[in-house]
């Protein structure tokens, strides 16, 4: 069983790993971004996210970058990741 901190830590690690590039490619960076998703989900339904709408909103941002894998900019991805860490590290 995984606590807040543990969640946190998964999240981090997934977060910090995008931002370093490891999510290169689309569908890397699409998958990453479910995972993101569902620890966040999982935290907010613990109560364990401080501002769910803030990182609801920036977690839109993430799947904006992954919406259309011809579009896809891994610039882009990594500044929303950089958004959305902002926001859940409150």
């Amino acid at each position: 069983e995984f606590d807040d901190r543990d969640l946190r830590a998964i999240l981090a690690g997934l977060v910090d790993d995008g931002m370093a590039g490891q999510y290169g490619d689309y569908a890397g960076a699409e998958q990453a971004s479910m995972a993101i998703a569902s620890v966040l989900n999982f935290l907010a339904g613990r109560g364990a996210l401080g501002d769910v709408r803030a990182a609801n909103a920036a977690l839109d941002r993430v799947f904006e970058t992954v919406k259309d894998d011809e579009k896809y900019r891994l610039e882009r991805f990594q500044a929303a990741l950089a958004a959305l860490k902002t926001i859940v590290a409150r």
